[in-house]
C-alpha cells in the first residue's frame, strides 16, 4: 500500500505559485495536520515509512505523521515541487497579465509546461517519474508526502485514468491511498475538508 499525502496548508496554498519557496505551514495547515494524522492513525499500520519531499511544509507534515506513527522518515529530493521559475510566488492573476498565453494552457487538466527560467516540463517528468518507479518498488507500505504538481503526476503513472472519486484539485492535506493488485488502484481518498474517506 502507498499512501500519497500532499503538504497541509501553507499562507500561499491556493493563492500563490510555490515551488522552491520554503514557506512553513500556515496556522490553517497546522490545524489540518491533527485531522490528518488521525486519520493515517486509523488507517496505516504503525511503523510505516514516511518519505517526503525536504521542502519544509512538506517535512513539518512528515514529521507530525512520523511521530504519531512511530516510523522511519526519509527525505527524497525528486519529490520537490517544480521550480515556477520568474513565476514563483505570484497569484493567477498576476501570471494571466505577464504570460497571457500560458495562463489557459494551465487550466487544462494535463498542462505540461517548461516554466520561464523555471523547470521544464520533460525535466520535472523525468524525477517524478523515477521517484515513482521507487516508491511503487518498496517492499513495504509508505506514506509519501509531496506537493500538488508531483502528487498528481505520480498518480497519472500509477492509473490508466483519473479515477471519479478524485477531485480535479487535490487540496492541502488530501490523501489518496493506492493498493497494488496486479495494477494500481485507488483503494480510499481523504480530505480535511470533508473528513470522509471515499472509496473505489
Amino acid at each position: 500500500m502507498l499512501t500519497l499525502v500532499r503538504h497541509a496548508a501553507t499562507d500561499w496554498s491556493g493563492v500563490r505559485y510555490c515551488g522552491r519557496t520554503d514557506v512553513p505551514l500556515s496556522r490553517a495547515g497546522r490545524e489540518q495536520l491533527g485531522q490528518l494524522v488521525d486519520y493515517l492513525s486509523r488507517v496505516a499500520l504503525s511503523g510505516t515509512t514516511v518519505i517526503a519531499s525536504p521542502a519544509l511544509r512538506s517535512r513539518e507534515t512528515a514529521t507530525a505523521i512520523t511521530a504519531a506513527l512511530g516510523g522511519e522518515a526519509r527525505s527524497d529530493g525528486r519529490l520537490r515541487e517544480i521550480d515556477f521559475g520568474d513565476a514563483e510566488g505570484m497569484t493567477f492573476a498576476q501570471l494571466e497579465r505577464r504570460w497571457p498565453s500560458l495562463a489557459p494552457v494551465l487550466l487544462r487538466d494535463d498542462a505540461q509546461v517548461d516554466w520561464p527560467r523555471g523547470e521544464g516540463w520533460s525535466d520535472f517528468a523525468a524525477r517524478v517519474g523515477a521517484a515513482w518507479r521507487d516508491l511503487s518498488a518498496e517492499p513495504h507500505d509508505a506514506i509519501v508526502v509531496t506537493h500538488g504538481g508531483p502528487l498528481r503526476l505520480m498518480l497519472r503513472l500509477a492509473l490508466s485514468r483519473w479515477p471519479t472519486s478524485l477531485p480535479a484539485h487535490l487540496g492541502p492535506a488530501h490523501v489518496v491511498r493506492l493498493a497494488d493488485e496486479e495494477g494500481w488502484t485507488v483503494r480510499a481518498s481523504w480530505s480535511p475538508a470533508s473528513g470522509i474517506a471515499v472509496s473505489s
